[in-house]
């Protein structure tokens, strides 16, 4: 799904692979259920792990609709 990103993406990389608003990211890293991890003060996407948050947040979107 995001094979051509980087393993630890930032919020700039997140914008793209998720067709959102850089508020929209920083919103998104603020959840608790978001796969965000803190190094050296900067807040990054692990991509495996973000593949796996959009597919659950997708298999919730199917059954509420």
């Amino acid at each position: 799904m995001f094979e051509r990103f980087p393993e630890l993406m930032d919020a700039k990389d997140a914008m793209t692979a998720l067709h959102i608003s850089r508020s929209g990211v920083y919103s998104l890293m603020r959840s608790t259920d978001f796969p965000v991890v803190q190094i050296n003060g900067r807040k990054l996407i692990l991509r495996e792990e973000l593949e796996v948050w959009v597919r659950q947040h997708m298999h919730q979107e199917n059954k509420v609709l």
